[in-house]
């Protein structure tokens, strides 16, 4: 596999290969403490499509820093597959090895390409037994996934359940029993909204209170105008991660809603 170094423009990094089932916040800040202090971290690796293949706490890391480009190595692979194998075989080799998760997020994302279970175990180094338990569990929560679905077109959707059924291709009877005993969403997304809403109002408020102290302080001579600005910096980094972080997950559901079609 041959590699050329490239320097790349973060906001033209993709990430639509995943191998871990979300970033680890104390994993990126140390990259980026690192970063900042001039230390070498190495580079991500991306394909020539600037698909990321490893380096995603770096590229988080990069981001959170405000910087707008990578050094990243770019390799030549042929498909998919060999983008989740090569994604695999750096985790496994790093300061942060796969958690149960990330196996099983890897194991799914094989599967649904038509990877055979042999095969599966070979590139993950998974015994045949383990892998076929990852497999019938992921395919039997993704059953359920999409009966939910289903359900969710006839209750929100307007759908007859027979529409439903035949659209998400799922067995109209499982369909009838889900819709029969499925229990009232606790946590349904209005319920989230509200509480995003209200979380992010108190923030706000919290903000302003802490502002409007430092003008005083300022006023005051408590603060210099280095100390306030610096502080003022320190916030946009801070809603800059934000940013970052939310455009993260984003990716993750747009490749979560193209896999669903």
């Amino acid at each position: 596999m041959s590699k050329k170094i490239r320097t790349v423009k973060i906001e033209d990094i993709k990430q639509e290969v995943f191998v871990r089932k979300e970033l680890s916040e104390d994993r990126w800040l140390q990259f980026a403490m690192w970063i900042d202090e001039g230390v070498d971290v190495g580079r991500p690796t991306l394909t020539e499509k600037y698909v990321v293949i490893d380096g995603r706490h770096r590229i988080r890391a990069f981001q959170y820093l405000g910087k707008k480009e990578i050094e990243c190595e770019i390799v030549d692979l042929k498909d998919e597959v060999d983008m989740i194998s090569e994604a695999w075989k750096a985790n496994q080799g790093g300061a942060l090895p796969p958690t149960q998760e990330d196996t099983e997020l890897t194991v799914h994302e094989l599967d649904k390409r038509g990877v055979k279970v042999q095969e599966i175990a070979k590139l993950l180094g998974l015994p045949p037994g383990i892998t076929r338990t990852y497999i019938k569990n992921i395919r039997s929560k993704n059953k359920r996934i999409t009966i939910k679905r289903a359900a969710d077109a006839v209750a929100v959707g307007g759908l007859r359940a027979t529409e439903s059924a035949e659209k998400h291709k799922v067995p109209l009877r499982d369909l009838q029993q889900y819709l029969k005993k499925a229990p009232p969403d606790p946590k349904g997304i209005p319920q989230i909204k509200r509480r995003l809403s209200h979380q992010y109002k108190s923030l706000a408020q919290k903000n302003g209170a802490l502002l409007g102290d430092l003008m005083k302080k300022l006023e005051d001579g408590d603060a210099s105008e280095v100390q306030v600005f610096g502080l003022l910096t320190h916030i946009e980094r801070l809603q800059l991660q934000g940013h970052n972080t939310i455009s993260n997950w984003r990716q993750r559901f747009e490749a979560k809603a193209k896999e669903a079609k």
